[in-house]
């Protein structure tokens, strides 16, 4: 049983911070992209493999502005000048949360301090210490908040560009 329960808890270590992904291809999910963009620092890959930290960026169906922060070299694009390109040059546009990992991971931390308090506990196991579940949470919930908040949660979103699209042929 304490085998399956470190596996079990390697397992949501890993899950802590993931990625999740959403296909930009509509009006409404840009303005929701942008919603979401406002005030943030993000990653913009180029569909030429360039990644670009930008902020203040805005992202619609034909064109995409941002700035690049103060403090950060660009080969390409100077600091502080808006930078406007066409959204066909766009890849994929990255951000990442914090506030999200940390949630993340208080949940998965609370789910595995109470799987791992009834896996020891079921098994007779309490290491000498008079433990009660809700404190076995609370330690590996507070353990998971502090590493997902540290890894954040990346939010990807990616562009779809029409003329990228295979067209469907119907069966005959």
């Amino acid at each position: 049983m304490k085998t399956i329960y470190w596996m079990f808890l390697i397992l949501m270590i890993n899950f802590i911070s993931c990625a999740s992904t959403k296909m930009i291809n509509r009006e409404e999910d840009y303005n929701e992209l942008n919603r979401k963009l406002e005030g943030k620092q993000v990653l913009i890959k180029l569909k030429n493999n360039e990644v670009i930290t930008a902020e203040y960026a805005y992202i619609s169906a034909d064109s995409s502005s941002w700035f690049i922060p103060q403090g950060v070299q660009h080969h390409r694009f100077g600091p502080n000048n808006r930078q406007i390109i066409p959204t066909s040059e766009i890849r994929e546009v990255s951000l990442k949360s914090t506030a999200r990992g940390a949630l993340r991971g208080l949940t998965f931390g609370l789910v595995t301090g109470l799987v791992g308090f009834y896996a020891f506990y079921s098994q007779g196991i309490d290491f000498g210490l008079s433990l009660y579940p809700r404190d076995v949470m609370i330690a590996v919930g507070a353990i998971g908040m502090v590493i997902g908040g540290v890894k954040g949660l990346t939010e990807n979103y990616v562009i779809n560009d029409p003329e990228d699209t295979i067209p469907t042929v119907p069966n005959p």
